[in-house]
């Protein structure tokens, strides 16, 4: 059986907190490119983290979508 893979979408969800406070903040970026690298991912989470005071990233979930359909 054959299969193809079709992209649909990819979001990012970066968690940042901000040291000594115990404040969490999550920002959600939807639309993003097919296949992102780790690195990629983690220099835009650190950028976005650098636009705050004392605010660090936590974490970055990324979500792909995708349909597989059989070729049979």
């Amino acid at each position: 059986m054959q299969t193809k893979q079709n992209w649909l979408s990819t979001t990012v969800n970066y968690h940042f907190v901000q040291p000594g406070t115990g404040t969490t903040r999550q920002q959600h970026f939807a639309n993003v490119i097919a296949n992102p690298s780790d690195e990629q991912v983690l220099a835009v989470g650190n950028a976005l983290a650098n636009l705050g005071e004392a605010t660090n990233l936590e974490s970055a979930e990324l979500t792909v979508r995708s349909t597989i359909l059989s070729n049979d």
